[in-house]
Parts: C-alpha cells; structure tokens; sequence
C-alpha cells in the first residue's frame, strides 16, 4: 500500500471531478454500463485531469524543496 500525500490526494479529488462531470454528461453512473467508447473517455477525462494538475502540484513541490530547509516539515 502507497502512503498518498494530502496533495496527491488533491489531484486524485481533482481527476475524479473530471471523471464524474463526463459520466454526469452522459447520464451514466454505473461504471459497468460504460461501453468501451465510454470508458475510454472516462479514462482520458481521469487522466487528462491528472495530467493538467500534476505540473501545479510538482511546481509548489519544487519550490518548496528550494525554499530553507529548516521551514520544512519532515514525515519522521
């Protein structure tokens, strides 16, 4: 099992948003009466969002790596 960050779980909340606002577009809820045309798009609306939020988040944790190190909050 993967110990997920706050922020990693942020971008998870924001894929799923995505995902959930194309199956609210399509009026399908049940993700086992996707057809595979529907299932890929879903996909690609996960992944897109993932992608797009991604960057943001490696930016803020780029710059928070370069900022002093005593102001960073260690996990141990």
């Amino acid at each position: 099992m993967v110990d997920w960050t706050k922020e990693e779980d942020e971008m998870l909340l924001q894929a799923g948003q995505a995902g959930g606002e194309y199956l609210d577009s399509i009026g399908v809820t049940d993700l086992g009466r996707l057809n595979k045309v529907q299932w890929t798009m879903f996909l690609r609306c996960l992944v897109g969002r993932l992608a797009e939020v991604r960057p943001d988040w490696h930016r803020k944790w780029e710059a928070q790596m370069d900022s002093d190190p005593d102001d960073l909050a260690l996990p141990f």
